[in-house]
């Protein structure tokens, strides 16, 4: 599936295996990833992917069935009160993750995240490591050698990711820290705006994700003369945007504006 541009009413139509279900799961399974306790899941009700062989893209022929997917979330932040700019300040944010098989669950073994020049990526392996690199910095550099995290089991490997995930800021600190002439010296510039990057990225995730089942419909012929009679499916809502868009035009401009041009 290609990229999808979220809007605050975003529709999803196709056919059976399209992905429209795989796409809903992995956007509530991002999401719920900065919440800690929350245990994101590809099996969670109303959705349920299966195991790994069931989520990963199978190639056929000598190919076979890829040995990891992935799935990234690109979104617009706003730094407010940050330690390099007066006023709000707008960032583009990437977050990548990549899954691999471990005991035929789907388990994280990557998780990069993007704004610019900052990077943070954090890999779950034979060992965990966890490294950061900012404007300047030649490569990547290690946090940690290796910080102690469950591999083996599917929840608890991306229970403990979360947690890392939630707890970078602080390390992005203390390395700050570590690494100035003096213990008592705050992290310098760059360390505190990529601090402030990742911590206004968890925030602009809701704390609340509601997923509902598809809606299926009865196929039905587009030209039936139909009345606006509401109903669960929805079958009222073309036959309203229709009427809306024929005879009430600036009330139609303004719902068209704020689906286009989201404020």
């Amino acid at each position: 599936m290609g990229p999808v541009d979220i809007r605050p009413l975003t529709l999803l139509v196709g056919e059976n295996s399209t992905g429209k279900s795989s796409f809903l799961a992995g956007l509530r399974f991002v999401n719920e990833l900065f919440e800690i306790g929350a245990n994101p899941s590809f099996n969670k009700d109303p959705y349920s992917l299966g195991s790994f062989k069931d989520i990963a893209h199978y190639r056929g022929g000598k190919a076979g069935r890829a040995d990891q997917f992935s799935f990234a979330l690109s979104m617009n932040i706003s730094l407010r009160g940050n330690r390099s700019s007066n006023g709000p300040r707008t960032r583009n944010v990437d977050i990548q993750l990549t899954f691999r098989e471990v005991e035929s669950q789907p388990s994280i073994s990557s998780i990069l995240f993007t704004s610019n020049d900052y990077k943070a990526q954090i890999n779950v392996r034979d060992k965990t490591q966890i490294s950061f690199q900012t404007p300047g910095m030649n490569q990547p550099r290690l946090i940690s050698e290796e910080v102690a995290a469950p591999i083996r089991r599917e929840l608890s490997n991306i229970n403990a990711v979360s947690f890392l995930l939630n707890d970078l800021p602080y390390m992005l600190y203390s390395e700050g820290v570590r690494r100035a002439p003096k213990p008592s010296r705050l992290p310098d510039r760059i360390i505190a705006e990529f601090n402030d990057i990742i911590r206004a990225t968890i925030s602009a995730f809701p704390r609340l994700v509601l997923a509902g089942a598809p809606v299926r419909t009865k196929p039905a012929r587009t030209y039936d003369n139909i009345e606006a009679i509401p109903s669960p499916e929805g079958s009222h809502i073309p036959f309203l945007l229709a009427r809306l868009k024929a005879f009430k035009a600036e009330e139609w401009n303004r719902l068209r504006e704020r689906l286009v041009h989201p404020i």
